[in-house]
């Protein structure tokens, strides 16, 4: 756990102890962001930096659209979409500030500089969080078959007065009724696993923020958790970014 136990200190002692040199390191972030994945992979390192022995370490990249991702959580998803009929499908990602976008963006001159700029991935947002998460809706919709003009990206969880990434979820959630959208359903593929910003924010909050503005229903589909189909998903893509890992000669002991 980057905060919490077991710590990344302590599986890489266990490792050490066990005779392990090469570890592939998964964070388990489907979207890049430098304060989650980025502070994640750097205490990675600076505690494996703290042994005499380094291991050598290979970070598997960010799978915002891999297919297994994809499929796993389309699974979750299709049941409880094809039971609700929804008029509107949302997808909420954890929100960020925009500066962090901003400072994904190594020219200067793409990221949230025109409307568009998350269309497509490209050279310059190929690290922006904002850009892989409409990536991961646009997947996600096709795979589930929502029509375009039902699909609604909005960002979750924003703190504090600096501008976050937009547009908000709890807001849309508020402006939907009045637009004649009665039922809708709402993703969070920023979560692999469920938690407080989705069991309370979404299953609570927004179920709430919904009705009170006179929606009928809002169905929150889960994270993708410990389904089967995730658990094989998080195998294909380790074995993936690990095939350079070859079994290595056996220590002869005297």
């Amino acid at each position: 756990m980057r905060y919490g136990k077991p710590s990344i200190a302590s599986a890489l002692e266990s490792l050490r102890r066990a005779g392990v040199d090469r570890i592939v390191v998964f964070p388990l972030y489907p979207q890049y962001s430098s304060a989650a994945t980025g502070s994640s992979i750097e205490k990675v390192f600076e505690e494996a930096g703290r042994r005499w022995n380094t291991p050598y370490l290979h970070v598997v990249p960010p799978f915002y659209d891999h297919p297994a991702y994809i499929d796993a959580c389309a699974a979750v998803a299709k049941p409880i979409l094809e039971a609700g009929d929804p008029h509107a499908v949302l997808f909420s990602f954890h929100g960020l500030p925009e500066r962090h976008c901003v400072k994904s963006d190594d020219t200067g001159a793409h990221c949230l500089k025109r409307a568009d700029c998350c269309d497509a991935i490209v050279q310059a947002n190929r690290n922006c969080y904002r850009a892989q998460c409409l990536a991961t809706a646009r997947s996600l919709a096709d795979r589930l078959g929502v029509p375009e003009d039902r699909r609604i990206v909005c960002f979750q969880s924003r703190l504090g007065r600096t501008p976050w990434i937009k547009p908000y979820t709890d807001l849309v959630l508020q402006e939907l009724p009045g637009r004649g959208i009665k039922r809708a359903a709402i993703l969070s593929p920023a979560f692999v696993a469920d938690c407080l910003e989705t069991l309370e924010e979404l299953g609570i909050r927004a179920v709430e923020t919904f009705r009170e503005a006179g929606g009928e229903r809002l169905d929150v589909v889960p994270a993708v958790n410990a389904e089967d189909r995730w658990a094989d998903g998080v195998l294909t893509i380790a074995r993936e970014a690990s095939a350079w890992l070859r079994p290595q000669v056996p220590v002869r002991t005297p």
